[in-house]
C-alpha cells in the first residue's frame, strides 16, 4: 500500500499495528503498485467446470505468463 494511503489511515486514529495488520491479512491490498494484468481467483465449482473452467484455469497463467494472485511487472 503507497505511503500516502497509509497516512491517511494513519489520521484515522489506528495504530502502525493495526493498519499493517490489515494491510497484510486481505490480499486485496497491496505494499506495491500491481502490474497491468491480475489474474484473481475463479471458480471452480460443477457449473463453471462444465462450461470450461478447468481448461482456462490451466491456460490464463500460461498465455499471460502470470499466476493466479499475481501480477506482471509495471513495466509489462
Amino acid at each position: 500500500m503507497p505511503g500516502p494511503s497509509i497516512c491517511r489511515l494513519r489520521q484515522m486514529n489506528l495504530s502502525k499495528a493495526e493498519v499493517y495488520g490489515v494491510v497484510t491479512f486481505y490480499k486485496d491490498f497491496r505494499s506495491e503498485v500491481p502490474g497491468t494484468s491480475v489474474i484473481h481467483g475463479m471458480s471452480r465449482r460443477r457449473p463453471a467446470r462444465s462450461m470450461g473452467a478447468e481448461r482456462l484455469a490451466r491456460h490464463a497463467p500460461d498465455t499471460s505468463q502470470v499466476d493466479f494472485g499475481g501480477t506482471t511487472s509495471m513495466a509489462q
